[in-house]
């Protein structure tokens, strides 16, 4: 997503610049969800030998906590910082909607996102299952483009209305979204009903989280991007993409 929207919105823009102080703030999260709580208890599990579910505990619960004080740092002590987000989605959209009738639209859309989603991995699986394709790739690679596919399309075309701090606020927080907050609520739901969710993942699964993150912070870091940025994250997705492909389904 975010290497679409620096390739889309560099054919247009040379250079796009965004407001860096967020984008480490963000990097250093990403770190964290993703290159920290992710990897940790992997690589103790496969070395020291430690309880797993203790470990996933703990990573789950700091995780939900950490991000949950994120986004109290930018609504509320650094509002002024994210303020560049409202404003740009009050130009994108015009005036905004009353709280209520945009909560309950969140909560329709919800449920009948949910009920697609279902239907969604049942016929991707089926789909997958003739043409050979493992369940890490699909799950690594299919269902994480259709099921963001719309998320991606408003990534890409703020980047082309050269609106790059929304553009990156929805590519990155995305991901945030999903690894400090999706996961560590899994976690506890999978031990509420029984059903075991560990941060437990393959080496080709870690590796590659690892080179995306370092990856992105690196392109996030200077508060500017371009379409050569775009390509160089596109691509390395691809490589990565068509490994995933290659491993059988027991990896």
């Amino acid at each position: 997503m975010l290497g679409l929207s620096f390739f889309v919105g560099g054919i247009r823009h040379p250079i796009q610049e965004f407001n860096v102080r967020v984008a480490r703030s963000n990097a250093s999260m990403l770190m964290l969800g993703v290159g920290v709580a992710f990897v940790v208890p992997t690589v103790f599990a496969r070395t020291a030998h430690p309880v797993p579910s203790v470990l996933s505990f703990g990573v789950a619960l700091v995780s939900l906590i950490v991000y949950l004080l994120g986004l109290y740092f930018s609504l509320f002590t650094h509002r002024e910082v994210f303020a560049y987000i409202g404003h740009e989605q009050e130009q994108t959209e015009g005036v905004p909607q009353r709280l209520w009738p945009a909560v309950l639209t969140l909560a329709v859309t919800t449920v009948l996102v949910s009920l697609e989603s279902d239907w969604l991995v049942g016929t991707v699986r089926s789909i997958a299952a003739q043409l050979g394709w493992s369940e890490l790739f699909i799950g690594v690679v299919v269902v994480a483009i259709i099921g963001n596919a719309a998320e991606h399309a408003s990534a890409v075309w703020m980047a082309w209305k050269n609106r790059m701090d929304l553009s990156v606020e929805i590519a990155v927080g995305s991901t945030l979204q999903v690894a400090m907050f999706i996961a560590p609520v899994l976690f506890f739901v999978g031990a509420c009903i029984g059903v075991p969710f560990n941060f437990l993942f393959s080496w080709p699964e870690l590796v590659s989280m690892i080179a995306a993150v370092l990856l992105v912070v690196v392109l996030m870091l200077d508060g500017e991007s371009n379409w050569l940025e775009g390509a160089m994250a596109v691509g390395a997705y691809l490589v990565l993409a068509a490994g995933f492909y290659s491993l059988p389904a027991a990896v």
